[in-house]
């Protein structure tokens, strides 16, 4: 499990049906960390609503604090990478 310590109680992760979301590496490396994979039903944008409103709350922190117009143009210099 690469040294990382599992969360004391599982937490639910809600994301949409992407393709990196859904991909067997990730739901496993997830589960290894003591997160329980949850998709939102497909085709709906109802149920996606919370998902997305979850990504909107910190990128809208972040542009709030960062000198730069669009969160989405920040690029990190360093990537988390699991080893698989």
């Amino acid at each position: 499990m690469c040294g990382l310590n599992p969360v004391p109680e599982p937490i639910n992760w809600l994301t949409d049906n992407g393709s990196c979301y859904t991909a067997r590496n990730t739901r496993a490396f997830a589960r290894d960390i003591g997160l329980i994979p949850r998709t939102t039903a497909v085709s709906s944008p109802q149920s996606n609503g919370r998902a997305e409103a979850f990504v909107r709350t910190p990128k809208r922190d972040y542009v709030r604090v960062n000198p730069r117009a669009k969160a989405e143009h920040h690029r990190p210099t360093t990537r988390l990478v699991h080893p698989l």
